[in-house]
């Protein structure tokens, strides 16, 4: 103990002590195989107060037994005792001995002298000297010092503290483990040799070490806050708990299922384990069938997110929101968002379901990120990978507790919180070497030295894995207590950290990254084949009865299509489906039948007969043509029955008689032909109209030769005239003999004089 004293007043003294190789053994994280491994502890102190580690020890130390129960054997040693006896005669009373003091007549009996003989005796060894040994170190001021604690360079002891190992150890015979438990004080603003002398607010390393003899058995190496109960100081941290589940797409497997199952149940066990809030983003449409086939996982998430805790708005299938904006499907986006919404308030009906942040892994245009800035997201969580891929990062001084900016087309910018690498500490069934207590101490160290490092602000950091899953449950409860012992500390929803936090300045200015130049996932030949199988299916949606629900399943199986979560394979199959069904539809009506047909009249009625081989009644459009017909341009629109051939009569008007090909050509209300166009022969034969035209035709011959007559005999009557009054002329000679004339044109002229 004098050699402790020593060593602490030099400490105090000069403030640094060069540590040996004995005495400052390098140290790691612990596994449940190395010698220390802390199991519970305190983290942020006050001075004055107590500081309390547990610790489980795997070493090899025998001196840590289980109670046992001693049989004492007895030995009975032979004492000899040898009595002498003197007796003294007492004066009478009155008389005084010159030669004696005592009183006259009293007899004085001297006690009888024992003499014991001496036992023998045998020689135990009272065993090694176990001590435990409490070592502080320098303070840290940096983060990476806190990394370098780990290893050989955990800095020199400041103070030391020794226990006693039997006062400060126990053997649990229930689990057979062997445990230190200890209570160590901290000095209280000035030096105490009986206490820890920490005497700055600040992060410092902590070394438990098991001696015997002075001999160094095993180390383990731990930290602890000085914290100033007085006020925050450095300025206030948030913590908040961020759980994801990556969605399969609309069309999940069994196995991918049970994966979504498993991740709900951790979800719960989460939600179960803190009480700190939780931001939870659950894929809605696979939530939704995951709850309706498994009850007991539906119960169990349920009633384990309680009234803190906050889930976040997701599309109801997925659809990746640079993919979206690249091919003008922002609209769709915005429902999609809003069904996926209301699906998620469904399934926790007094849950809280909010845009405060949106969660990725994935890459992110910036004209996906304006999408999410205007359906109401002000804020990014991108893990740190996906972060150092934009232009613009910084990978050496990136600080991860406040916010960055990412630019937008229209030269804004929304705000961005980068997911740390040191939650790699929450990866479930890490293999971290870190025991839960542990990765929470190392967790809050690093953020503490970091705070001291940096300027004041307001800081905040998500807590997640860096796929943004579940953090691991137990290394989350210990952090909830730390938290709870640190005045500056706390834990707020996710959706609150944009409003509470600062934003990150190098020389003055914000911190902007550029963000990814395309999407992910590339939708343009699928939107474009979608498209053209929205034109048929408008073209079939005409031909059926308004009640058809038909159309709506058609628009939903498209709009999965669409999804990001399936890939270009899966949604074509999609939509070859529903062409499969468009197509079934239109065969189902086929060619009318050919016949001849006559029309005996000037109007009439072209009976068509068309077979629909579907069970619905299905709407069509007759169109006929012929040269020598006329016809409703626009065609005649029927409903075909169903399992049946309907006759479909079409009016015509005739304009001439004869024989001649009719064309027959059925095409659906939306204009487009269903089969090929189907050659009628027509035979027109009007009986009423032949007799008018014969009539008059005959009529018009008989007059015209009539007026060709009179004008022929007309014309003889003038030349003989004419004749006759040359014949009496006086120039004439007496009775000339007549000439006769013969008209070229008139071949009855004979005849006409003759009878006449």
């Amino acid at each position: 103990m004098r050699r402790i004293l020593l060593l602490t007043a030099i400490a105090l003294l000069i403030g640094v002590v060069g540590a040996t190789a004995s005495d400052n053994p390098v140290t790691s994280r612990a596994t449940p195989g190395d010698g220390l491994v802390v199991q519970a502890q305190s983290y942020a102190v006050t001075s004055g107060s107590m500081a309390h580690f547990e610790l489980l020890v795997n070493a090899n130390v025998p001196e840590i037994a289980p109670t046992t129960t001693t049989t004492t054997t007895t030995t009975t040693t032979t004492t000899t005792t040898t009595t002498t006896t003197t007796t003294t005669t007492v004066p009478d009373a009155g008389v005084v001995s010159p030669s004696s003091t005592e009183p006259p007549g009293v007899t004085i009996v001297e006690p009888p002298t024992v003499t014991t003989l001496p036992a023998p005796t045998t020689t135990v060894d009272p065993g090694p000297e176990m001590t435990v040994q409490i070592r502080a170190h320098r303070r840290l001021t940096s983060r990476a010092a806190v990394e370098l604690s780990l290893g050989d360079s955990v800095g020199p002891v400041i103070d030391i503290l020794e226990f006693e190992l039997s006062k400060v150890s126990r053997f649990d015979s229930a689990t057979g483990q062997r445990l230190l438990e200890l209570d160590v004080p901290i000095t209280g603003g000035i030096a105490d040799v009986n206490r820890l002398d920490l005497l700055e607010p600040g992060v410092y390393p902590i070394t438990i070490q098991i001696r015997r003899d002075s001999a160094l058995v095993t180390a383990h190496t731990t930290f602890l806050e000085i914290v100033d109960a007085a006020g925050i100081g450095r300025g206030p941290f948030q913590f908040s708990v961020l759980a994801t589940i990556d969605d399969p797409g609309p069309a999940p497997d069994s196995t991918e299922l049970e994966a979504v199952a498993a991740g709900l149940r951790e979800i719960a066990d989460l939600a179960s384990a803190t009480g700190a809030p939780i931001a939870v983003a659950l894929p809605p449409g696979v939530t939704k069938d995951v709850f309706s086939k498994d009850l007991e996982v539906a119960d169990q998430l349920t009633a384990a997110l309680d009234a803190n805790d906050v889930l976040i708005a997701l599309p109801d299938h997925p659809l990746d929101p640079s993919a979206a904006a690249e091919n003008d499907l922002n609209k769709l986006f915005q429902t999609l968002l809003d069904e996926g919404q209301a699906t998620l308030s469904e399934l926790f009906p007094i849950r809280p379901v909010t845009r405060g942040a949106w969660p990725t892994h994935d890459q992110l245009t910036p004209e996906g990120a304006a999408l999410l800035r205007d359906v109401g997201f002000p804020m990014l969580v991108v893990p740190f990978d996906r972060y150092l891929g934009y232009q613009g990062s910084l990978v050496d001084l990136t600080d991860t507790s406040l916010l960055l900016s990412a630019r937008l087309p229209d030269r804004t910018v929304i705000r961005m919180l980068v997911v740390d690498p040191i939650t790699e500490l929450l990866e479930p069934d890490s293999n971290t070497g870190n025991s839960p207590a542990e990765a929470a101490v190392l967790l809050m160290a690093t953020t503490s030295a970091m705070r001291y490092q940096l300027d004041p602000d307001l800081r905040s950091m998500v807590l997640t894995t860096a796929d943004l899953t579940a953090p691991d449950p137990e290394v989350l409860a210990h952090l909830e207590q730390f938290v709870a012992e640190h005045p500056a500390y706390s834990f707020q929803p996710l959706d609150r950290i944009a409003d509470i936090t600062n934003m990150f300045f190098v020389d003055g200015l914000p911190v902007t990254v550029e963000l990814d130049t395309r999407a992910s996932v590339s939708l343009k030949g699928r939107v474009q084949r979608l498209d053209e199988t929205r034109l048929r299916m408008a073209d079939v949606e005409s031909m059926l009865p308004d009640s058809d629900d038909r159309p709506d399943g058609w628009e939903s199986t498209l709009l999965t299509a669409l999804s990001t979560g399936l890939s270009a394979q899966q949604a074509n199959l999609l939509v070859d489906q529903v062409l499969a069904d468009l197509e079934q539809i239109r065969q189902a009506v086929r060619q009318p039948e050919t016949f001849p047909f006559t029309i005996t009249g000037r109007n009439a009625d072209i009976p068509v007969r068309i077979p629909n081989t579907s069970d619905t009644p299905l709407r069509v459009v007759v169109r006929l043509a012929a040269e020598k017909l006329t016809f409703a341009a626009e065609g005649v629109e029927a409903v075909l029955l169903p399992n049946s051939i309907t006759a479909v009569p079409v009016p015509v008007t005739t304009r001439s008689n004869g024989v001649f090909p009719v064309l027959v050509e059925v095409v659906t209300p939306a204009g487009n032909r269903l089969t090929e166009p189907v050659e009628l022969t027509a035979r027109v034969s009007t009986l009423t109209g032949l007799g008018r035209v014969f009539t008059v035709g005959a009529l018009l011959v008989l007059a015209t030769w009539w007026f060709s007559y009179f004008r022929r005999r007309r014309r003889a009557e003038r030349v003989r005239d004419v004749e006759m009054t040359r014949s009496r002329h006086p120039a004439q000679p007496e009775h000339p003999e007549p000439e006769t004339t013969h008209d070229e044109n008139d071949t009855h002229g004979d005849t006409g004089r003759s009878e006449e």
